[in-house]
C-alpha cells in the first residue's frame, strides 16, 4: 500500500532501510572494532540485526500505506486508531518474545525421547535395579541437568555401589553431555515374603490407577501389625488429590489383610 501511495516498491524501501541501518552502525561503531560496512545487498551482519525487527517493519510499513490511502480516499484522519494498533502489536511481540527468551533461561521441559535415552542407558548397568524420581532441567546446548534415585541390592558393599554411580555419572556426561547426580537408594531384594507381598501391592495400585507405579518398597513385619511402607509416583494428570489416592490405596491394601498399616509417600512427577 506504501508502495502504491508514494510510488515506492516494497524493495526499495527495504533496500533504504538496511542502507540507514549499515550507516548507523559506522557511525558508531569503533573503526577499530568493526570493519565499516558498504551495503550492497550481502552483509551478514545488517541482514541478521534487520531481520530481527523485519515483522515490527512490515506492520509499521502496511499500517502506514492503509492509513494513508483510507485519508486520502474518504478523508478519515486514522492516525490515533492505526497508533493504537501498532502499540498494541508491539505489546503482543514484546510478550512473544520475552516468553521464547525466557524459556531456555528458566528451564524447558524434556522431551520424551530423552527421559526414555536415560531410564535405558540407567537400567543397562549391572547392579542398577530401578530408577526413579528422575528430574531433567534443560538450559539449552550443553546445559542440561539430571538427577535420579536409583535402587541397588543393600547387601551389596557401599563402596562398590558408590563407585557403580560414580562411573554411571562420568558416562553421561561423556556419552550425553548431561550433569547428572545419581542418588543412591539401598533396597532390600531376595526376601520371598517381601517380594510377594510387592507384586500384589503393584498390581492392586495399577488397577485403581494404570499410570502409577511404586518404588522405595519395604515392609516392617510385626506381630499384631506390619507396616507397608513406599512411595507412590503419581502423574499430575491423574485428579485425585493426593489424600484420596492415599486413602484408597490404604483400603484396598487392607483387603490383603487388616493388619496391614500403609505409610504412602505421594511423588508428583
Amino acid at each position: 500500500c506504501l508502495g502504491l501511495v508514494n510510488g515506492i516498491t516494497a524493495e526499495r524501501i527495504e533496500a533504504i532501510g538496511k542502507e540507514k541501518l549499515a550507516a548507523a552502525m559506522n557511525a558508531v561503531l569503533p573503526a577499530d572494532d568493526y570493519q565499516p560496512v558498504d551495503y550492497t545487498g550481502g552483509d551478514v551482519l545488517v541482514d541478521s540485526i534487520y531481520k530481527a525487527d523485519d515483522k515490527g517493519y512490515v506492520v509499521q510499513c502496511t499500517v502506514s500505506g492503509s492509513q494513508g490511502s483510507i485519508t486520502m480516499l474518504t478523508g478519515v484522519n486514522l492516525d490515533g486508531y492505526m497508533g493504537a494498533a501498532v502499540a498494541l502489536f508491539i505489546v503482543f511481540s514484546g510478550v512473544q518474545l520475552t516468553i521464547s527468551t525466557a524459556d531456555p533461561l528458566l528451564g524447558q521441559a524434556p522431551e520424551g525421547e530423552l527421559v526414555q535415552t536415560i531410564t535405558e542407558k540407567m537400567l543397562s548397568y549391572p547392579g542398577i535395579i530401578g530408577m526413579h524420581d528422575l528430574a531433567v532441567h534443560n538450559y539449552g546446548v550443553g546445559r542440561c541437568f539430571a538427577s535420579a534415585h536409583c535402587e541397588v541390592d543393600a547387601k551389596n558393599d557401599i563402596l562398590v555401589s558408590h563407585d557403580l554411580i560414580d562411573n554411571i555419572e562420568r558416562d553421561f556426561s561423556r556419552d550425553l553431555g548431561i550433569h547428572m547426580v545419581i542418588h543412591l537408594d539401598p533396597v532390600i531384594v531376595g526376601n520371598a515374603r517381601t517380594d510377594a507381598l510387592h507384586c500384589k501391592v503393584q498390581s492392586l495400585v495399577t488397577a485403581l490407577y494404570p499410570t502409577v507405579t511404586i518404588h522405595d518398597f519395604r515392609v516392617i513385619w510385626g506381630v499384631t501389625h506390619s507396616n507397608i511402607v513406599f512411595d507412590a509416583a503419581v502423574p499430575f494428570a491423574v485428579k485425585d488429590s493426593d489424600a484420596v489416592i492415599t486413602q484408597k490405596l490404604e483400603a484396598e491394601i487392607q483387603k490383603l489383610d487388616p493388619d496391614y498399616r500403609t505409610v504412602v509417600t505421594i511423588d508428583r512427577s
